[in-house]
């Protein structure tokens, strides 16, 4: 049996993305930790998660991390979703689309929009959408939610909150309409101030702005991004996101593409054939 020590799953990354020198952890140091939160806990010795396989140990187990990398380069190169797909948990899957750029927003009363690969949708919706964009590009997957307030005396909402949910449900990033904005991970809840930023892990980062803005910065080991904005504009929370080089599905996807009938295609007459009349019959 491995015993490990005292895990730190909010461990800045200190290399790769960014570097960053806060981590929710210096955020926790003020607040007394849970009953028992001070055991350690048990490991296996080879980890599958971060490994990205689930295949067992020995040799093979080893290997399985390149097994997964080959995976999805193979994926990028197949004509299928263009991209990498299939590392995220609560991703849309199949009915995600790669797009090498991206916008889509939320904002208003709400106005949606999404304008990818040549398409420039806009359309209201005053309804809350648990999948206002989502992305399996990710391990753990990427999903935005939103919910409405309650509608007005001419029936107008807006947005009450936005989330934004990462790390298969494990990481949330909640920014409400009073100016409220909420880091949960692993159970428990921070508020993230004005000038704060902090590793979430997994290629994450969470900041917030002297204005108050939040933005969340999603990277994965591909190359792809989405950076998502959520803006409290006083009545609501204005939601943007830009993507690139990500699957990406949601309500603001399928809004954005054509769901009418396909044009018929112009089909010229074949040319009309005069047969020779019968030759009358002679005895």
């Amino acid at each position: 049996m491995y015993v490990s020590a005292q895990e730190r799953p909010l461990d800045a990354l200190g290399s790769g993305i960014g570097g960053f020198e806060n981590t929710l952890e210096d955020l926790a140091d003020d607040i007394a930790p849970p009953p028992g939160d001070a055991v350690s806990r048990l490991l296996p010795p080879f980890d599958p998660i971060s490994a990205g396989a689930s295949l067992g140990g020995g040799a093979f187990g080893m290997l399985s991390p390149l097994v997964g990398m080959l995976g999805q380069l193979l994926s990028r190169l197949s004509g299928g979703s263009g991209g990498p797909g299939g590392i995220g948990g609560f991703g849309g899957g199949a009915h995600e689309q790669y797009y090498g750029n991206a916008t889509a927003s939320s904002t208003g009363d709400p106005h949606l929009a999404f304008s990818a690969d040549g398409t420039d949708a806009h359309w209201d919706s005053m309804n809350g959408h648990a999948d206002l964009l989502d992305s399996d590009s990710f391990r753990g997957g990427f999903r935005i939610s939103t919910q409405t307030t309650q509608p007005g005396a001419n029936g107008v909402t807006y947005n009450g909150s936005a989330t934004i949910a990462t790390q298969n449900g494990g990481t949330a990033v909640r920014l409400d309409n009073a100016g409220n904005a909420t880091v949960m991970q692993d159970g428990r809840s921070y508020a993230l101030g004005d000038g704060q930023s902090f590793d979430l892990g997994d290629g994450e980062r969470v900041s917030r702005g002297a204005d108050g803005s939040v933005e969340v910065d999603e990277r994965n080991r591909f190359g792809g991004s989405i950076v998502t904005t959520m803006r409290d504009d006083g009545q609501g929370v204005d939601v943007n996101a830009t993507a690139s080089g990500v699957r990406l599905g949601g309500d603001l996807t399928e809004g954005g593409r054509s769901t009418g009938p396909l044009p018929h295609p112009h089909v010229r007459p074949m040319p009309r054939m005069h047969a020779p009349l019968p030759r009358p019959y002679r005895v």
